[in-house]
């Protein structure tokens, strides 16, 4: 999360809130996943804050995040600004393709060896 924020963003919390049902047991939707639009490959949901100077900033650094493998739907939650400081929260979710294949049956894994 941090390795993809661009120069100028400064992130000052990093929160997730868990999928109410298990990988595998059917479509999972985040209770927090009310700014991301969770799809049924959605494990998790992240929350991000953080501090920048401007909203080019924040933008970019949703772009970055659409880019990041596992990680999807990047979702402007709320920004307020103050003495010339933009706060921001963006969600996004942590998708089925973050687990690499870890988890699962073998031989099915796509991503490598079991």
């Amino acid at each position: 999360m941090r390795a993809a924020a661009p120069r100028g963003i400064d992130l000052d919390g990093i929160s997730s809130a868990p999928a109410s049902t298990p990988v595998g047991a059917g479509p999972a939707v985040p209770a927090a996943a009310a700014g991301a639009a969770a799809t049924a490959d959605t494990l998790s949901t992240l929350t991000v804050t953080g501090i920048t100077s401007g909203k080019v900033a924040v933008a970019s650094y949703m772009d970055a995040l659409s880019k990041v493998p596992g990680l999807g739907l990047p979702t402007l939650v709320n920004f307020s600004e103050n003495d010339s400081k933009l706060r921001f929260t963006v969600q996004v979710s942590i998708t089925a393709s973050a687990l690499g294949g870890r988890f699962s049956p073998a031989g099915t894994s796509t991503s490598g060896t079991n």
